[in-house]
């Protein structure tokens, strides 16, 4: 048995920012983008309530954006760990989409 499962998330048209998606004690491991998609990456903003203030995810090390290069109809291999210090995440296209799109989110129980 699997301890692999998906998750959708939505940019609705016009716009750069995903629904929310609760990691539910999971981390991201892959990240599926639709064929139509506008952007060229993917940053993430995090919370630890879905109704919270969201920010910026950044690396310790250096300070800078966690950034994922995104291209349409492309599959993200995630760090796992990445993912593992927030419970709320929301995705964020580097370009307004111009239709909704749906981003297919590979989660891993850890």
């Amino acid at each position: 048995m699997s301890n692999r499962y998906k998750e959708i998330t939505k940019i609705a048209s016009g716009q750069t920012t995903s629904e929310a998606v609760s990691l539910k004690e999971a981390s991201i491991v892959g990240i599926i983008i639709p064929s139509a998609f506008t952007g060229t990456s993917l940053t993430f903003m995090v919370s630890e309530e879905e109704g919270g203030t969201y920010k910026q995810m950044t690396r310790g090390i250096d300070g800078a954006s966690v950034t994922a290069l995104a291209s349409a109809d492309d599959h993200i291999a995630i760090l796992i760990g990445d993912f593992l210090t927030s419970k709320y995440i929301k995705l964020v296209s580097s370009a307004s989409e111009a239709a909704d799109r749906e981003i297919e989110l590979i989660m891993k129980h850890v």
